[in-house]
């Protein structure tokens, strides 16, 4: 299990080639916030996309490394709902491997957490192709330079199916 503490960026430099390193047999599951700098949700994302280790995600919702919104009973309560969650899915004999994300919010006005069912993970944003036309005038170029232009592909969003919640004090 692979908690807030495991910063996925540090500085300038990656830390995700032991996360790559995993095999197949091996079952990873990560506790982060969406709003963590140190794990990016998209650089995460893509991670996982790359290993070899099933892997799944409880994500907290505005959480991020330091919790530093957060009162100390908003902290308690998610994490503790957070810890309850890590233990059910370790006794899961069969975890569907398809079914690798999981929402876990606390609502700050009431305290109270909500928390989806294990679903399919979030749908990629969609990302339009992008033209580039690039014009080198002058200098030392020889004929005075050029110009010249490439594209970028774009990127389309993966279906999401949405199973169901639950919610504690």
């Amino acid at each position: 299990m692979i908690f807030f503490t495991y910063a996925l960026v540090r500085d300038v430099k990656y830390r995700y080639a032991d996360l790559l390193a995993l095999g197949p047999d091996i079952e990873v599951l990560f506790v982060v916030g969406d709003g963590d700098p140190l794990a990016v949700e998209t650089h995460l994302r893509c991670v996982r996309n790359r290993m070899r280790a099933k892997t799944w995600w409880i994500k907290l919702i505005k959480g991020n490394h330091t919790f530093n919104n957060w009162s100390a009973d908003e902290i308690e309560n998610t994490l503790d709902i957070a810890g309850q969650i890590a233990a059910r899915w370790m006794k899961t004999e069969i975890l569907d491997p398809d079914l690798s994300e999981l929402r876990l919010q606390t609502k700050f006005d009431t305290g109270k957490a909500e928390w989806t069912a294990w679903q399919q993970p979030e749908p990629e944003t969609p990302v339009e192709a992008t033209q580039f036309k690039v014009q080198v005038e002058g200098g030392a170029i020889p004929n005075g330079g050029g110009s010249f232009q490439f594209t970028l592909p774009g990127a389309k969003a993966k279906r999401r199916i949405n199973k169901g919640k639950g919610s504690a004090k």
